[in-house]
């Protein structure tokens, strides 16, 4: 009998697999999507007042181009917004999460 926690754990990666799923029948927008969601981060982190919603923008849209480059195999682009990704959440948290989450 799994337990709950093994459960979750099924549930949570049926969920990634979905997504992706659903972003990979979108595959010739993505790129279009991360372009966009690209330049909003960059604008969003360049005004003084909004830097945690520029960072969950940087954070989709890194995940779109790495995506996308997973798509076409373009390695420096995957290892490019791969470390884009990684430093975006740890902003998203700094900014935005970890307030929310630890108060």
């Amino acid at each position: 009998m799994p337990t709950d926690d093994t459960l979750a754990i099924i549930f949570c990666t049926l969920t990634v697999v979905s997504a992706v799923g659903i972003l990979l029948m979108f595959a010739p927008l993505v790129q279009y999507i991360a372009a966009l969601f690209g330049l909003l981060a960059l604008s969003l982190l360049a005004a003084p007042y909004a830097p945690g919603w520029g960072f969950g923008a940087a954070v989709i849209s890194s995940f779109g181009w790495t995506l996308f480059g997973l798509q076409h195999r373009m390695y420096g682009l995957i290892t490019q917004m791969s470390a884009l990704l990684l430093f975006s959440l740890v902003g998203l948290w700094n900014w935005w999460l970890g307030p929310l989450v630890l108060g």
